[in-house]
C-alpha cells in the first residue's frame, strides 16, 4: 500500500485516538466499502396529492468538503473544526447527487405534489425546492461517534424565484459502535429523520397550483 493511501488513515486514527476513540482504519489491503443512503422509509400511498401543483427539486448545494463521495469525520479541538475522510468507506456517488436523488424519490413517493421534477426535466413547475447541506458527518463524542445531519431548504415560486419560506432541519443519531457500518447506519437514520421532517413541513404549506 502506498504512503499516499496510508497517510489519510493515519491522520484519522490519531485524531480519533486523541478524542478517546479507537481507530477506524481498514485492515491492510482492504478496499473502500461503498455505501448508499436509504430511500423513503414510508410506503407509497394511493391517495391523491396533498398539493395540486408540480414541485421542481434544484441541485443540492454542499460546501466543501461535503461535495465529494468521501464520508467525513469531524473533530473539534480548541474551537477549530477538522474534517477527515472515514478510512475505507465512500458514498456510492458524490454526496450532493446522492441527496438529490433521494429527495426526488422521497417526495415522489409521498404524493404531496401532483408531480416532482428535477432541474433538467422539461416540465413546468409552480414551486422550486432548493437545498443546502450544512453538515453531514460523524463526530467523536468521548468514546463514541454521533451522526450530525443538517440541511436548509428554501421553498420558492419557480417562475420568479420569490421566496415563500425557508426551514433548517437537522438530526443527531448516536452510532451503536465505532465500526464503519454503525457510523454509516447512524448517518442514514439522521438523514431519514430530516426527510420525514421535510415532508411534514411541505405538507403543512397551503400551496396553490398556479404557475
Amino acid at each position: 500500500m502506498s504512503v499516499s493511501r496510508i497517510l489519510p488513515g493515519l491522520v484519522l486514527m490519531i485524531g480519533l485516538c486523541l478524542s478517546g476513540c479507537v481507530s477506524l482504519l481498514p485492515e491492510a489491503g482492504e478496499d473502500a466499502a461503498i455505501y448508499d443512503l436509504p430511500g423513503s422509509q414510508r410506503a407509497p400511498t394511493s391517495d391523491g396529492p396533498r398539493h395540486t401543483a408540480v414541485l421542481k427539486v434544484a441541485n443540492v448545494v454542499c460546501a466543501q468538503p461535503h461535495a465529494s463521495a468521501r464520508i467525513l469525520v469531524r473533530s473539534i479541538k480548541a474551537d477549530l473544526a477538522r474534517d477527515e475522510p472515514l478510512a475505507g468507506a465512500l458514498w456510492s456517488e458524490p454526496l450532493p447527487d446522492l441527496i438529490s436523488h433521494r429527495l426526488v424519490e422521497s417526495l415522489r413517493q409521498s404524493h404531496l405534489f401532483s408531480g416532482v421534477t428535477q432541474k433538467n426535466d422539461p416540465i413546468d413547475a409552480a414551486y422550486l425546492l432548493s437545498t443546502t447541506v450544512n453538515s453531514f458527518e460523524l463526530r467523536p463524542t468521548g468514546t463514541s461517534l454521533e451522526a450530525h445531519v443538517e440541511m436548509t431548504f428554501l421553498l420558492s415560486h419557480h417562475k420568479d424565484r420569490r421566496l415563500l419560506e425557508s426551514r433548517t432541519l437537522g438530526a443527531r443519531v448516536p452510532a451503536a459502535s465505532l465500526s464503519k457500518d454503525a457510523g454509516i447506519s447512524a448517518l442514514s437514520q439522521a438523514f431519514s429523520k430530516v426527510l420525514e421532517d421535510l415532508r411534514s413541513w411541505l405538507a403543512a404549506r397551503p400551496l396553490k397550483p398556479t404557475l
